[in-house]
């Protein structure tokens, strides 16, 4: 039971300076700038990506086991 009990605030202890650190170490070179976030005109709707990828073949219900908990 001491030993649960010291295993447990132990690692709280660990966990907490963890945290801690993790916060403190925020570098300003590291956040996102307007510039780097990329034009969105070069990307494609669903309706245009749809029309590239054409006809497909729906696989849904294919890898099921025939009858329930047989895999």
């Amino acid at each position: 039971m001491k030993f649960s009990k010291l295993l447990l605030l132990t690692s709280c202890i660990i966990m907490a300076a963890a945290i801690t650190c993790s916060s403190n170490s925020v570098d300003s070179e590291t956040e996102t700038k307007v510039e780097d976030v990329p034009d969105q005109k070069h990307f494609m709707d669903a309706f245009e990506m749809n029309k590239v990828l054409g006809k497909g073949i729906n696989l849904g219900n294919a890898l099921e086991a025939p009858e329930e908990g047989e895999w």
